[in-house]
């Protein structure tokens, strides 16, 4: 056989009596479910070449390498693997699609074994056999998938199935069926045409070249598959030899971006240095998207929300199809991927931008992707002189973040309008706060937001003392650069702005929504505020919200104490706290309350927010229920009984229980129209249940163990408890 010589796979087993892939092998990969983008362009490319009416030229699957073995007519494929095994499937399909079965065996059986083969498993070699010289199968007349028609034929082995190699090549047999079941009749002899050869390879030898098959097994042992950056890598090298400069790139691409991404994922457990580095190119595709659409997301077709969606949180493969039809890396993109990469590869291994790039890059969160871009279009909007610059470095990062921070990013209509107006408002980053001052900001954040920023600009700008006092409390954990309520409070009379005094009611407002105040247990800051009035959020029908102490988003601290704290109670609450001692203060406000009624209640047991778990409560005037839930479809206790029970159990643990009395306990109820209870045992075998209604405590009795309930006046010694317990509680 001539080295390096040019045929087609019929053509190959004219001068070879097998062909084996080695035990040294993989099984094939080509077939597997995950595979299927591979697949897919690969029987395309071997279709368009079988239909094409007049090929200028066969298509070429390049080098099959390999050795011959014990009488030099068995052939060991070491590199071709893949390509080989879908060629014999594929031959073997359109042979039995045309009615050419005798045809493919007169080349491809000898005597009761196929002539391609597998060597890695026993199961794998005698599909093959069983394959070749099955003639029960006709692709035409199938009403199943090709793979279920094969598995029902009595040859087919059940122990087949738990081999790799086998399930594969069912795998490819589906979707040769799919690609080839409409292909022209003589596409089987086109395939085999020796004179006009529609699809070849070189065909080389590994001794004839001076190599041996210990070094090859050596080469192979790297054998596993490409990871989906590898693939992606390659495809991108591809386009980088059709632009200027791409060679640069591409050295970039393996030295000091690879260097980039290795020193990251170094810090991380969350993902590897090629998951890394493919998200960072994702990520820049769909940025890339973002700013080519002109219009809302509500209002793109259903493909293109459907293409951001994909390339926004995708960590694996991304077919190279969708990337070209999407155009994902023109040289528009590729320049910022250079600009950004470039700019991240020189930063110093402390700085903490490289945080910021290590987190967006392991998460899919909005918001963080939105606080990248910002990033993205500063050092995209700046020259690299520039960039040394921190102080408008800061400002941008300042001011974006306070727009993101208070604005509701949380699904794709939200983003796509806030990445638009983060670009357009790049264009003013080396003069940001004249512009923000002047112009405003028009769209792509909450208004409030932007109104609060554009006053913020201008008070920079008529006194720079306000940055810096502006800077200390914009990182709060609550506040989070919200602070336009702080500045309504500190307006004079005449309207100015006093600093003092809004230095003054930020640091008391920092302290009452700190981390420690915010989720006490005893609940200090929700009873102070109680005890000042009625400052519960409403949520829905009768229901009001002591309100949550989260503050993982916008939306959860929107909901809750951003819409307490232009409440007047509010207000009122920071006139009494001493900055040096937070927790005093609300304790000397709950220890001094004298509201009365439901609040009064609430502010004397912290226990009663505490069995709110969503922080709810059905209230219609002075009759509460608390809601374990958000709603009846939970347990729920009404608050007075709730209270009892706690001061009767209080009671029985300091002094005992009245005599008559054997044990106390408390009924929560489920459904919106039933009432919690008390439950009163007595020691004779009575029982007691105490109702609160819209009236007052009543009682019903029951003898033990089987009379019913029935109405009956509260006894003296109970109306003498309750009001031992609930001084002034209504008794009927």
């Amino acid at each position: 056989m001539n080295q390096g010589k040019t045929i087609s796979f019929s053509q190959m087993f004219g001068e070879l009596d097998t062909a084996q892939i080695p035990v040294i092998q993989r099984d094939y990969a080509q077939g597997r479910e995950e595979a299927w983008e591979v697949r897919r362009q690969f029987l395309a490319a071997l279709r368009g070449s079988l239909t094409t009416e007049s090929p200028s030229h066969p298509l070429n699957l390049d080098f099959v390498y390999g050795n011959f073995e014990g009488d030099n007519k068995t052939f060991s494929i070491l590199d071709g693997q893949q390509r080989m095994t879908t060629l014999f499937l594929l031959h073997w399909y359109l042979a039995a699609k045309e009615g050419l079965l005798e045809a493919f065996r007169n080349t491809f059986v000898a005597g009761e074994n196929a002539r391609f083969t597998y060597k890695t498993r026993t199961s794998a070699s005698e599909f093959f056999d069983a394959l070749a010289k099955a003639e029960d199968v006709d692709p035409n007349t199938l009403s199943t998938i090709l793979s279920e028609a094969i598995e029902d034929k009595s040859w087919f082995m059940l122990s087949w199935r738990g081999d790799p190699t086998v399930h594969a090549c069912l795998n490819m047999l589906d979707s040769i069926h799919e690609t080839f079941f409409d292909c022209p009749t003589n596409s089987y002899g086109r395939l085999t045409d020796s004179q006009s050869p529609r699809i070849t390879f070189q065909f080389l030898k590994l001794k004839d070249f001076g190599l041996s098959d210990e070094l090859y097994i050596k080469m192979n042992a790297r054998g596993m598959q490409l990871t989906h950056f590898e693939n992606f890598k390659a495809w991108l090298c591809g386009q980088l030899e059709c632009i200027p400069g791409g060679n640069e790139l591409e050295s970039k691409l393996d030295q000091q971006w690879t260097d980039l991404f290795w020193q990251l994922s170094r810090r991380t457990n969350e993902a590897t240095f090629d998951q890394l580095y493919l998200r960072f190119f994702h990520l820049m595709a769909f940025y890339r998207a973002c700013d080519r659409t002109g219009q809302p997301y509500i209002q793109m077709d259903e493909s293109e929300q459907k293409w951001l969606s994909v390339v926004r949180s995708r960590s694996g493969h991304i077919p190279s199809d969708d990337l070209e039809k999407h155009e994902a890396f023109d040289q528009e993109n590729l320049r910022r991927v250079e600009l950004i990469l470039d700019y991240f590869s020189d930063l110093p291994q402390n700085s903490g931008l490289l945080d910021d790039l290590l987190n967006v890059l392991t998460s899919t969160d909005y918001v963080r992707q939105t606080r990248f871009y910002a990033l993205v279009r500063f050092i995209e909007s700046m020259t690299p002189e520039a960039w040394e610059v921190q102080e408008e470095l800061r400002r941008w990062k300042r001011v974006t973040n306070n727009l993101i921070n208070n604005h509701r990013i949380d699904e794709m209509s939200s983003i796509v309008p806030s990445l638009q107006s983060l670009n357009e408002l790049s264009d003013h980053c080396a003069d940001l706060y004249e512009f923000v001052a002047n112009s405003g900001i028009e769209s792509g954040f909450a208004p409030a937001q932007r109104e609060e920023e554009q006053l913020k600009a201008s008070l920079i700008l008529e006194d720079p003392s306000w940055e810096s006092l502006f800077e200390r409390f914009e990182v709060h954990v609550y506040l989070k650069g919200k602070l336009g309520f702080l500045l309504d409070m500190a307006r004079g009379p005449d309207d100015s702005i006093n600093s003092e005094s809004f230095e003054h009611l930020a640091t008391k407002t920092a302290s009452v929504l700190s981390d420690e105040i915010r989720v006490s247990k005893e609940h200090l800051l929700e009873r102070a505020l109680l005890s000042l009035g009625d400052y519960l959020v409403y949520h829905s029908f009768h229901r009001s919200s002591f309100c949550l102490p989260n503050r993982g988003t916008y939306r959860e601290r929107f909901e809750n104490w951003f819409k307490v704290v232009k409440k007047p109670e509010f207000r009122a609450l920071l006139d009494h706290i001493d900055i040096h001692d937070t927790e005093a203060s609300l304790r000397d406000l709950i220890a001094k309350c004298d509201c009365g009624g439901w609040r009064q209640l609430v502010v004397e047991n912290p226990q009663v927010i505490g069995y709110c778990t969503k922080r709810l409560i059905h209230r219609e005037g002075d009759h509460v229920c608390l809601l374990s839930k958000a709603s009846f479809k939970g347990f729920h206790a009404e608050l007075r009984t709730y209270v009892l029970d706690l001061k009767l159990k209080q009671l029985q643990q300091e002094k005992g229980l009245p005599g008559p009395i054997r044990s106390v306990a408390f009924k929560p109820v489920y459904g919106s129209n039933e009432w919690s209870y008390n439950l009163i045992k007595m020691q004779d075998g009575g029982v007691y249940a105490i109702y609160y209604d819209y009236e007052g405590f009543t009682t019903q009795f029951r003898q033990e163990p089987k009379d019913g309930w029935v109405d009956v006046g509260m006894p003296s010694f109970l109306e003498e408890i309750i009001q031992e317990c609930l001084p002034g509680s209504p008794v009927r």
